[in-house]
């Protein structure tokens, strides 16, 4: 995609604020492994996000139908990683089932339509700079019922990718 200086100012922004939310032990060395896992995380995130804006045969696809074989890929992975469902734990109490269908509900069903729909809106690049808001959802959550600290690291953090943010949307208008 061809891209305009802000965006280019936009991502390195949340790129920054991201890494400053990173809140590991500054004693441990990174792992290499789960360096590698985030990069190749991140791009088979910008491939797909490029697929579905620019690759005629899925632009045409409605969104619900499109979302629906994404799922049925990632229920796929999923029974492989399971062992074809060998591994599988049985949902014993009303809480593990309501977490497990929390978890299906909004991390998975809504937000995969809803990044669909933003892809094929405003675009790839832009939903992906607003797509760094996920991390502060995660944060706001961990704080408020979690105890996690807010520190002035943290504080920085969020600042930088608000700021990235209001310039995607900013440009966009």
């Amino acid at each position: 995609e061809k891209m305009p200086k802000v965006i280019w100012y936009a991502i390195a922004l949340t790129s920054v604020g991201i890494i400053l939310l990173y809140g590991g032990n500054p004693n441990e060395a990174l792992s290499l492994k789960g360096i590698i896992f985030v990069l190749l995380s991140a791009l088979l995130d910008a491939v797909y996000m490029v697929f579905i804006k620019y690759i005629k045969a899925v632009n045409n696809i409605k969104y619900d139908k499109f979302s629906f074989y994404i799922m049925l890929f990632g229920l796929l992975v999923y029974i492989w990683n399971l062992k074809f469902c060998i591994q599988l734990q049985p949902i014993n109490s009303v809480l593990v089932f309501t977490c497990a269908l929390m978890l299906a509900l909004f991390p998975t069903i809504i937000s995969i339509e809803t990044i669909t729909i933003s892809i094929k809106l405003i675009g790839p690049t832009p939903t992906g700079i607003i797509g760094a808001l996920e991390p502060l959802t995660a944060l706001f959550f961990g704080v408020l019922l979690f105890g996690e600290a807010m520190t002035l690291k943290i504080g920085l953090g969020i600042f930088l990718i608000i700021s990235g943010v209001i310039l995607v949307i900013v440009n966009k208008k």
